[in-house]
Order: structure tokens, then sequence, then C-alpha cells
């Protein structure tokens, strides 16, 4: 796994999800940056949201990306390519720094320049190349083309020596032809039940904190569905359908989910189940509990079975009275 830190470089990263003409606009980040990188052409932007390769290993094309410049001032940016991940937990897509070198993705794009200025209200389109090593695996990769503002607009550093940096980004993915293997897995899932301080059952609030770890080759965005039940199975809540952010191969995504309103006397079990469907379907399951008895269930329960022994002593005893 790469290493992440991020050393005295306070990052803000951007990623660009909304195209369109240089006019047109870009989002509330990139709009206040005054600039974007995205998809493009020899004709300039073409609509494209993101870079979605379907290749063989060993295969190499060409592709456009443009940098707009839509401030009121000249702004001069580096421009690189980085592997891509999915942050610990959160699920979705971030980057690499710039300081770090690619191994994945990121390395196998090639572009003609690391630095560029543009005068304002300018667009420039640059050509690049992805070169898909012959002994990749099958699968889905992803990167970033990434600009970082350098100068024009950069915050000077504050007062404890930290840079600002603000970065946007141009999601790359390539899918990597060969046997695709899809699959997901419950890592981690737990249930708890705040009763609070009422001793009598009442009903309270069950927090059920899961764990989705793509264990497969293919980037997946899964369905998960929890369902609550009491000791003898019946269903005593049930949520919505959750769809989770996208988890790249070898990453996780985790949530909570909090049911209200739930009345549980004896034991409640918490089964999840994440999935998703299309040719990349892949599923699992998984079931959690916790044991909620209150005083007066079990302060019961433990006089039911203080009177059988002492129905079982006063048995024995005239039984031998008889003997």
């Amino acid at each position: 796994m790469w290493d992440r830190a991020f050393g005295r470089a306070v990052t803000v990263l951007v990623v660009l999800c909304v195209v369109g003409a240089v006019a047109a606009p870009m989002g509330h980040a990139a709009s206040i940056a005054g600039w974007s990188v995205e998809p493009s052409g020899p004709a300039g932007p073409g609509g494209r949201a993101y870079f979605v390769y379907q290749m063989q290993a060993g295969a190499r094309l060409q592709d456009t990306v443009g940098v707009t410049n839509s401030s009121d001032q000249a702004l001069t940016f580096s421009l690189y390519a980085r592997d891509a991940f999915t942050p610990t937990g959160s699920g979705g897509m971030a980057f690499q720094q710039e300081s770090e070198q690619p191994e994945g993705a990121g390395a196998w794009i090639s572009l003609p320049v690391d630095h560029y200025t543009l005068a304002p209200g300018t667009r420039v389109d640059i050509s690049f190349t992805i070169s898909v090593p012959a002994d990749a695996g099958p699968g889905d990769h992803a990167a970033g083309i990434i600009g970082a503002l350098v100068a024009g607009g950069q915050p000077p550093p504050s007062t404890s020596g930290l840079r600002i940096e603000q970065r946007l980004a141009a999601r790359v993915y390539v899918r990597v032809e060969g046997d695709l293997n899809p699959a997901i897995e419950v890592g981690a899932l737990d249930v708890s039940y705040d009763r609070g301080s009422l001793a009598f059952p009442t009903p309270a609030t069950a927090t059920v904190n899961y764990r989705i770890d793509n264990t497969g080759d293919v980037r997946l965005s899964p369905d998960v569905v929890i369902t609550l039940e009491d000791l003898a199975g019946r269903r005593v809540a049930r949520s919505p359908a959750i769809r989770l952010a996208e988890i790249l191969p070898g990453g996780s995504a985790s949530g909570t989910y909090t049911f209200s309103n739930v009345l549980a006397v004896t034991r409640l079990s918490a089964s999840l189940r994440a999935g998703t469907l299309g040719v990349t379907s892949a599923s699992d399951r998984r079931t959690a509990s916790v044991w909620v008895i209150s005083w007066p269930t079990a302060g019961g329960g433990l006089l039911v079975i203080a009177a059988v022994i002492v129905a079982m002593v006063r048995r024995r005893r005239r039984k031998v009275s008889r003997g």
C-alpha cells in the first residue's frame, strides 16, 4: 500500500465530476479555484465525465486532457499522473501526492509536460499516452491526471509552515481484459442497543457499524441491507438499500446505520447483506448479535430458576423422608 502521509503539505483535492463548456459552471470547489481539469479531445471537451478504457495487456493508446483557466489572472500549474486508491474506511477515491511514485495505473500514463502557465480565459489540450504493461493483471486499475496550482492564486504558507495545495483531478479507469473476479466481503459487523437508564423493556436505539471490503479485481458500488431479528428469529426492523460509494479493488468502505424505536427484550441480531448486480455481481452476508436483557427480565428469570430449584429440593426431601 502506498505511503499516504501528507508530509508538510495539506492538500485540498477536488475530483472533477462536472464537465462541460468553458463558460459552464464547473462545481463549487472548481469555480473557487477558477480552473478545471477534464477529459478533452481534438475539438475540445466532449462531455465525458471520466477517462474510461477497456484495454488488453500490452496495449497502448493516446487521449487528450484539457486544462481551463476561467479566472482573471494567469495561472501556473503542475500536471502529473498518480495512482488512485480508496481512502481507509470512507469509500470513494483519492490520489497519491505529487511526491509519491506511482506503481499502478498512474505509472502507465505519460504526459509531455509537467508545468504549464495559462493566460486568463484560455484552455490548453494536452495529449497523453497510456501504455498497459504486458504483465498487467485483468480487472480494474484506477489513476488520476492531476493539476496542482503552484502560482497565481496560491495561498501563502501559514504561520505553522504548512502549505495549502489546491489540486483538481480527472479520473482514469482502465479495465484490463481477462477473467474478472468481482468479490466483496463483510469485513466487520457489530450491533449495539442503547436502552439508556430505563430498567423495563421499552423501544430504544440500535446502532449497526459495518465495513465492506472489495476483495476482487473490479471496482464496485455495493448495496447494503441490514435486518434486525429477535431471539426467536422474528424480524424487528429492516433498513432500505444503502448504496455505498465506489470501492476500488483492495479498498474498503465503513458505515453506520441507526434504527430508532426498536423493542428488544433478550437478544438482538443484525444481519447484513452486501451485494451488486449485473455482469460484476458479488455478494456476502454476516450476522452479529448483542444481549439486551433488562433487569426485570433477568430478575424474573432468576426467580423462575430459584423456584424450580426449591421445588426440586423439596421433592427430594419428601422422597428421603418417605424412605
